[in-house]
């Protein structure tokens, strides 16, 4: 996509950014409801129908703005998942401000509905791994395993179960009836719980519990994986605190996420942004909107402008990522244009580089950034500090008078815990996160 000029109110934000839908067959939305599209066509009423895969926008009035059957795509045939990209003349024909209903239709049948509006992007950030907890109960057990004479209960390893793969593609397994689950880890590697309707396209690591039936959908062979939940809820919980303690000290989120439109300062002669979480990842959301001084889009970079050019001009600006550091550079060298009705020499290339307009909260991106797997070290901090958390609590429930614990703990002198072992294991985590704490620099 080459860079747009013009007013932000006629050249929209989202257009070509991809949707993934869940189709249903039946209302119910149970295992096996999902709509099969592998059949090119189906005999509905002693007609043979095709597949004909279709999506639509309808305005207030309930007439149709656009249908195409070229913006959508399957992206999984047995589980009913298709993708919709809006396009840029789909852009063209919708107003700003209004909502529209966007409809999929599939062998004659509408089979989805949605709302559907052409505003910016809201600031928010969506998770895309279901890496949400950063140790698992197992390493928070080999913290705690270093103090001699001490036997805790912090993990329920899933040994027994059976796990197969349904017709759907996720492995799937039978619960006992009285089996709770604190959280999942497959492989020290958190999933999340969703209902069986998000199954597919929420993360791409997660589980949903339908009856006595667990469902797991992700890259992992539940065959020889080890799986295994927290003892307690209050296990979970340490492990959640202890995680939300490392977001909050580095300022950074480790799991996989896509953060939608961050607002940055432009400075005077600016051709590059230090992203506020890394590592960045260049994908079809990646975006720049640079705004000038009233508000109107200036200029636009996508992903399509970090592709190799053969030829330089002004329309295929040439951007750099540096992935670990998160640092985005503008590296065209050459004359640039400005927004002539709002431009100042702070904005213009002149001095032979191209530069991002000067202003408050005026550069905003799109982007995405984080770790496929979160970092060992990072999941040591986070286990030390969840067994500082356990320690404590065992100290608190014998000072309360106490004389046995569910959770565990035999012959532990609780003296030597917290004055050999808990202090080290808090020095340790804090040298862990210092190096990964983010420092938000403007660059000048």
């Amino acid at each position: 996509m080459a860079i747009t000029y013009g007013n932000i109110a006629e050249v929209p934000w989202l257009d070509n950014w991809p949707i993934d839908i869940q189709l249903w067959a039946y209302t119910s939305q149970a295992p096996g409801d999902e709509l099969d599209l592998t059949p090119a066509s189906k005999t509905i009423g002693g007609v043979s129908v095709p597949r004909a895969l279709t999506v639509r926008w309808k305005d207030s009035t309930n007439a149709i703005a656009h249908s195409s059957t070229s913006l959508i795509s399957i992206t999984n045939a047995v589980r009913g998942i298709v993708r919709v990209v809006p396009s840029q003349a789909l852009w063209d024909k919708v107003k700003r401000g209004q909502t529209y209903t966007m409809e999929v239709l599939a062998y004659g049948i509408l089979y989805y509905s949605q709302s559907f509006s052409a505003d910016a992007p809201i600031a928010t950030a969506i998770n895309l791994n279901g890496m949400l907890l950063y140790a698992a109960p197992r390493e928070v057990l080999e913290v705690l395993g270093s103090v001699p004479g001490a036997s805790v209960q912090v993990a329920v390893p899933l040994v027994s179960l059976d796990w197969e793969k349904d017709a759907r593609g996720y492995w799937k397994t039978e619960l006992a009836d009285d089996q709770v689950l604190y959280g999942l880890w497959i492989e020290d590697m958190y999933a999340p719980e969703v209902s069986y309707p998000e199954l597919a396209i929420k993360y791409r690591r997660c589980w949903a519990r339908v009856g006595d039936v667990l469902y797991y959908n992700g890259p992992e062979d539940l065959s020889k994986a080890y799986v295994e939940t927290a003892y307690s809820r209050y296990v979970l919980r340490c492990i959640e605190e202890a995680t939300a303690e490392a977001e909050r000290r580095t300022g950074r989120k480790f799991g996989l996420w896509r953060y939608i439109r961050e607002a940055y300062n432009g400075l005077r002669l600016q051709n590059q942004i230090c992203l506020r979480q890394r590592p960045s990842v260049v994908d079809e959301f990646f975006r720049i909107d640079a705004l000038s001084y009233n508000r109107s889009l200036f200029r636009r970079y996508t992903e399509e402008n970090f592709k190799p050019q053969t030829i330089e001009s002004s329309s295929s600006q040439l951007l750099h990522n540096d992935a670990e550091t998160g640092v985005v550079t503008i590296n065209q060298t050459m004359w640039d244009w400005w927004d002539w009705g709002y431009g100042t020499r702070g904005d213009l290339g002149v001095s032979g580089l191209v530069s991002l307009p000067a202003g408050r909260n005026n550069v905003e991106i799109t982007y995405t950034a984080g770790f496929d797997k979160i970092p060992t070290d990072v999941a040591e901090a986070v286990a030390n500090m969840a067994a500082v958390r356990q320690a404590i609590f065992w100290q608190q429930a014998l000072t309360q008078g106490m004389q046995g614990l569910s959770i565990g703990c035999v012959n532990l002198n609780f003296g030597q815990l917290f004055t050999q072992y808990s202090p080290s294991w808090q020095l340790s985590a804090n040298q862990i996160l210092d190096a990964y704490t983010r420092l938000d620099l403007d660059i000048l």
